[in-house]
Formats: C-alpha cells, sequence, structure tokens
C-alpha cells in the first residue's frame, strides 16, 4: 500500500546523512508526490528548474560540496509546495528538533548573557550602540540590568547593530547566523498597511489611500535608510 505525505526515511550513512541529502531527498518526494515535473516545480516555487534539482541531488555541481539552501529560497519551496516552513529549516539542519522548551524567564536570562558578551566580544561602547540601534544609552543599561525588558524592535536593532541574528540573541537558536520558526517577527509597515483592513475618521481607506500613506512613509524615513546605508 503507498502512502502520500510521509516523512522520509533517510539511512544514517556519510551519503545520505547530511542536512543537504535530507533536505534533497524530502523535496524530491514531495514533488513526485504531487506528481510535478521541474518545469511545474519552478512555477508554483519561482525557482529555476536547474536549481531545484541541485537542491534534490543534494550537491552542487559548480563545487562539488553539498549545496547550501537559503532561508528565502526555503520559504519559497514551503509557499510552492504548501508544506510547513519550520519542517524544511529542520530538514536544512538551520533549527533542531531537539531543542529542549525553555521557560521565558530562561530565554530573557539567555538574552541578557548574550547581550553581555556580544558587546564585549564586538568592543563596542554603550554610546556606539545607542547611535546604531537609536536606542537611547539609557534604556539599553535599563535592558542589560533586568530593569526593563527589550521589545521585539529592541532585539531586532540591536541583534543587526551586534552582527548575529535576532533568533539567536533572543535565546531562540543556538548559532550566531541561526533561525527558529518561534522567534517573534516584525511586521512589515508597508505590508501591514496594504494588507490590513483600515479606515480613517469611519472612512474605509482604498487601495489610493493607502498608496498616499506608503509614499508619505517612505519620505518620512528616507533620512533614516539612508543613515543607514552610510554607515554601512
Amino acid at each position: 500500500m503507498t502512502t502520500t505525505n510521509k516523512d522520509v526515511s533517510i539511512e544514517p550513512n556519510s551519503a545520505t546523512s547530511s542536512p543537504s541529502a535530507i533536505l534533497g531527498q524530502y523535496l524530491k518526494q514531495v514533488r513526485e508526490e504531487k506528481k510535478y515535473s521541474y518545469r511545474q516545480a519552478m512555477e508554483v516555487t519561482g525557482i529555476s528548474h536547474s536549481y531545484i534539482k541541485n537542491v534534490e541531488s543534494g550537491v552542487d555541481p559548480r563545487s562539488g560540496k553539498e549545496i547550501i539552501v537559503q532561508t528565502d529560497k526555503l520559504a519559497k519551496f514551503a509557499r510552492g509546495y504548501n508544506i510547513p516552513y519550520e519542517t524544511l529549516l529542520q530538514k536544512a539542519g538551520i533549527v533542531k528538533t531537539d531543542t529542549p522548551d525553555i521557560t521565558e524567564i530562561e530565554r530573557k536570562e539567555i538574552f541578557l548573557q548574550r547581550l553581555k558578551q556580544l558587546i564585549e566580544e564586538e568592543s563596542v561602547d554603550l554610546v556606539s550602540l545607542a547611535k546604531k540601534t537609536e536606542i537611547p544609552m539609557e534604556q539599553i543599561t535599563e535592558i542589560m540590568q533586568g530593569s526593563v525588558s527589550a521589545s521585539i524592535e529592541d532585539i531586532y536593532s540591536l541583534a543587526a547593530a551586534l552582527h548575529v541574528t535576532p533568533d539567536y540573541l533572543a535565546g531562540y537558536a543556538a548559532d550566531k547566523k541561526g533561525f527558529h520558526p518561534d522567534t517573534p517577527e516584525l511586521k512589515e509597515l508597508t505590508s501591514l498597511i496594504n494588507d490590513a483592513g483600515l479606515q480613517l475618521y469611519g472612512k474605509p481607506l482604498s487601495k489610493g489611500d493607502k498608496d498616499k500613506i506608503i509614499a508619505a512613509v517612505k519620505v518620512i524615513f528616507s533620512d533614516s535608510a539612508q543613515r543607514q546605508m552610510d554607515e554601512k
């Protein structure tokens, strides 16, 4: 009897136990179960059929080494194949499935430890950090003392300034460049304006109204974006 949507069974040997091989075999199985040709898979994912073949093989033909699939490509596979993004993160070895659950208090302790350690490693003073993140120095001090909790926005700003992912700084991922599906996400303001049902003074906003708001927002924050580009 044939079953569908089952997980891939991987034998633990050197040829098939790498994350790239596990991910590739899983994606190949999903594609075949959906009866997609490579061209059809390209149409639903927006990824070239040659790259899909390479991912399924688990090897980069240019280098002969295992292929590393970026998270934006994993997101495209997830949307196109209608499969959980978290599953692909696990298959790719980005997220560990056996990570124990921890309490919010423990996670806050991890955040504070990592924040202090990263500030020391980066040899950055609080004045410079405040300038980079646009978080007042007094607030950063209070966050480090534990008297004030860092907001999601604070964590994302601090992570960018300290060259790690928000997932790591917040205590969700174990690797400095790692990701985790449970990490709270920031919503893009323009997407929020476009997607949300909004009204002003009781009048529903049309698409034209939303476009005007987005244009105004871009003007307001253009100097901020320019400052970030100048710093880079």
